[in-house]
């Protein structure tokens, strides 16, 4: 309700983002520009995070390596609602541009779904750095 009265009211916009993101609905939170930090490392949440804003060609996304990157990044976004704001509106824009308007994607992701399926069917499983092929 917040940000229906203050749509510039960035704390509101992060208990959205992150209610949404802890409910496992990350698309939803990319749509409505939620910036998630994330540190890449063994768990696929993170990782699909990773490689939504790669995909989503963002210049300078929130992706730390450590946890004192990830303390001073949240921290700077929520001090700097300039910076907070504009990186919000990256990445509405590109997660609306190359996430939900790419077919291609969505057929690349259909692709190995089917792989990773067929390959746990033999008892398998797909090799890091697995290619799709079309």
């Amino acid at each position: 309700k917040s940000i229906e009265i203050n749509p510039d009211y960035a704390e509101g916009h992060n208990n959205l983002g992150s209610a949404l993101y802890k409910l496992g609905k990350f698309n939803e939170a990319m749509l409505v520009g939620t910036p998630t930090i994330t540190m890449p490392g063994t768990h696929l949440k993170t990782n699909i995070t990773a490689a939504a804003y790669k995909q989503m060609k963002i210049l300078s996304p929130p992706i730390v390596q450590s946890s004192k990157e990830y303390i001073n990044l949240a921290v700077q976004l929520a001090q700097d609602s300039k910076k907070n704001l504009s990186l919000r509106e990256e990445l509405k824009t590109a997660a609306n541009k190359y996430l939900y308007n790419n077919l291609k994607a969505l057929k690349e992701f259909e692709q190995f779904l089917e792989e990773a399926h067929i390959t746990a069917q033999l008892g398998n499983k797909l090799k890091d750095g697995h290619k799709i092929r079309f």
